[in-house]
């Protein structure tokens, strides 16, 4: 990817807001928060970039690919394959071409792909309006290349792109061939880069306005007193957790890596030898399923039994209840990056690259955090009234797990039922991660709007919910 104007106008813009908060902040928090907090304006900056890229779209290039009619004299048929592209180190699927038509068909069962083929002379698998060459659209970018199927009754196909003609030969041994394609020239990166310049840097001012902000209201409060009041008690209390999770086992902390990889292991057993998943990188796309819910499942199992556990502590002094429900929380975050990291190892290992998208990462694992602590606001006080929800919380939570699409792919539904598992706020947030980790994609402007509208949707009912009955929580420990 080059370096742009946009990127230096969007760099400028983010060093100024940078600046302005070191100017705000200096006096009231230390140099370490003003650090974090500059890590995030230019986080904002990188979201702002990527996600503009979704509302004032790349301007795509056009490759037409031709099957020629012709066969490999070792070849039965002449039937062409297309499977999809490879952009920027990431694999893309094919979408319907814009001009011409040939057969689609879906992929293998499990795989999250669908392929074109055209058949010269065979009328019957072919669409009436079947036309012998079609052209489709790919991102602009580098490292680019069509991937073929071959097999040994394919046939010839002509590429054509940028005026240059290539010739595929498609005869194999049921292996794909990719086809290398020119990779786009800095001007078409300059002219789509400004395009998207004045939504970009108007997310940029609007996200680091709100963070400027927050930032400001957080060190008023500390200023007064209120946060540091505390502070010990919460501090204190996040050590406990997290001790009390490894007290008297030999491993200790180690289990925070051992739990995940040996749930890992079994599910791999299990769903790729046993049931022979078709999924590329199926142990990422587990992998990657299987964190999102275990951080999940881990902070509101343990947030719903945060303030029973702790009613001998403020029962007897007067002390926010919702410490608990967030050191809680805290504890779960630490085994959450733990397995994080082993899942970077994973992608390492798997042969996939770390890129700069990476940072988008950032959106879902904190809307994540706050969503975790919504559902906990509310378990812990339904708990405390009702302490069967324990029972049918497990049960839930289950159901949750089977309908999250951990280890299994949906594109085999029908639309309609594909619709149906965004009921499920963590298949958004697991396919969140696995568009950037496995498509190296930005998630569409939907999975955005649907994470954060679950986020806060959730945060709100546990705040109304804790706040309502929280005079009442003394009477029934």
């Amino acid at each position: 990817m080059f370096f742009t104007p946009a990127h230096l106008a969007e760099a400028a813009v983010a060093a100024v807001l940078v600046f302005v908060l070191w100017q705000k902040l200096r006096k009231r928090a230390g140099k370490l928060q003003c650090f974090i907090l500059s890590l995030l304006m230019v986080w904002c900056a990188v979201f702002s970039t990527y996600f503009s890229s979704r509302i004032v779209p790349d301007p795509m290039e056009r490759v037409r690919i031709t099957a020629t009619g012709e066969k490999n004299p070792q070849a039965t048929v002449n039937e062409i394959c297309l499977l999809g592209y490879n952009a920027n180190g990431g694999w893309y699927n094919l979408s319907p071409p814009v001009e011409g038509n040939w057969a689609w068909f879906p992929g293998e069962e499990g795989a999250d792909y669908y392929y074109a083929g055209w058949f010269p002379g065979a009328e019957g698998l072919q669409p009436e309006n079947a036309t012998q060459d079609i052209v489709i659209e790919i991102l602009p970018g580098q490292n680019r290349s069509l991937v073929f199927l071959k097999n040994e009754w394919y046939g010839i196909a002509e590429v054509e792109f940028q005026g240059a003609v290539q010739r595929v030969d498609t005869f194999g041994q049921g292996e794909t061939m990719e086809v290398p394609l020119p990779d786009s020239a800095p001007a078409y990166y300059i002219e789509a880069q400004l395009e998207q310049l004045p939504v970009a840097l108007a997310l940029q001012l609007v996200l680091g306005g709100i963070l400027l902000l927050i930032s400001l209201l957080v060190t008023e409060e500390r200023k007064s007193g209120k946060i540091s009041r505390h502070r010990f008690l919460f501090e204190e209390l996040v050590k406990r957790d997290f001790t009390l999770k490894y007290k008297r086992t030999i491993l200790g902390m180690l289990w925070s890596i051992l739990s995940p990889l040996s749930t890992l292991l079994i599910m791999w057993i299990v769903f790729k030898d046993i049931l022979g998943s078709n999924i590329n990188h199926f142990a990422i796309y587990m992998f990657t399923g299987q964190m999102v819910f275990g951080f999940f499942s881990d902070a509101t199992m343990q947030g719903m039994t945060s303030l029973l556990d702790n009613a001998s502590i403020f029962t007897k002094v007067n002390i926010p209840k919702y410490l608990f429900l967030l050191s809680k929380n805290i504890s779960s975050l630490i085994n959450f990056g733990l397995t994080l990291l082993l899942l970077i190892i994973f992608i390492l290992v798997d042969g996939l690259s770390i890129t700069s998208m990476y940072l988008l990462l950032v959106y879902p694992i904190c809307c994540l955090i706050v969503f975790n602590i919504g559902v906990g606001l509310i378990l812990s006080a339904l708990f405390v009234f009702f302490r069967d929800m324990q029972y049918l919380w497990g049960v839930f939570t289950q159901l949750i797990m089977w309908v999250s699409a951990i280890f299994y792919s949906t594109n085999g539904f029908d639309e309609g039922m594909q619709k149906m598992f965004l009921i499920n706020p963590l298949y958004s947030f697991i396919g969140y991660f696995r568009s950037v980790i496995l498509d190296t994609a930005v998630p569409s402007i939907e999975t955005h709007c649907i994470i954060l509208v679950y986020t806060l949707a959730v945060l709100a009912i546990g705040a109304f919910t804790y706040k309502k009955y929280n005079h009442e929580f003394l009477y029934y420990f």
